[in-house]
């Protein structure tokens, strides 16, 4: 990818998770103009649709991104997200944007090491996750010294 569509996804990205989504999706707009079949600009586009609550359009560029590249498996991790009922699973919806809810779903679910990385990634664009993901090396660091490991 060139640097100039690297440089645009990041802010892109950036506004999402601050919930400036029209703004997000001003910005990936040339991006499409020049790479209509930019997958990883599809993917975050689906993010910010469905962040911003437009769930069946989110699943409508998941559809077009998984017939494109049917490997993609950050378009399917999403989809699937999507398309699972939370109240099947006696969960509260959690919306697939807002990253620190999705984190501590995934800590709920036990998968610490994914919970870490969600974290990670948003260390510099949210204020506890620095907090949050030391805390979870912790729990981590715990784990594999328990007996049995």
């Amino acid at each position: 990818m060139d640097e100039r569509a690297s440089h645009r996804l990041s802010h892109a990205e950036r506004l999402s998770l601050e919930g400036r989504h029209e703004e997000a999706m001003a910005i990936l707009r040339p991006l499409f103009a020049q790479q209509p079949d930019h997958i990883e600009a599809r993917v975050l586009l689906a993010r910010i649709h469905a962040g911003a609550g437009a769930v069946r359009l989110a699943l409508e560029v998941l559809d077009d991104v998984l017939a494109r590249a049917p490997g993609e498996a950050g378009a399917a991790r999403l989809r699937d997200l999507l398309q699972r009922s939370d109240a099947e699973r006696g969960l509260a919806p959690v919306d697939p944007f807002d990253r620190p809810a999705v984190a501590r779903r995934l800590e709920e679910a036990g998968r610490l090491r994914a919970a870490l990385g969600v974290w990670e990634r948003l260390c510099g664009v949210r204020p506890e996750a620095e907090a949050e993901a030391e805390r979870i090396r912790r729990a981590l660091a715990l784990a594999l010294r328990a007996p049995g490991r």
